[in-house]
């Protein structure tokens, strides 16, 4: 039997065809962090529970924004 010698220190790399798929269109999304206030983070919670289950939409939260700032 003939032994493979490797150099010390290297591994050999990933495997072809390894590893996550790249995303592409819509489903590309960005991680972001954000300080929030205790009361602003259960809000923030409710609301994403609500988009969550479908009880809500985001041309709701919308209109709820723009009823605010008139």
């Amino acid at each position: 039997m003939t032994e493979e010698i490797k150099t010390k220190g290297t591994w050999g790399g990933a495997r072809a065809g390894s590893g996550r798929k790249k995303l592409e269109g819509d489903a590309i999304t960005k991680q972001v962090q954000f300080r929030l206030t205790e009361e602003q983070a259960v809000t923030v919670k409710k609301i994403v529970k609500l988009l969550k289950a479908g009880e809500i939409t985001l041309e709701d939260l919308e209109k709820v924004a723009a009823a605010k700032q008139q």
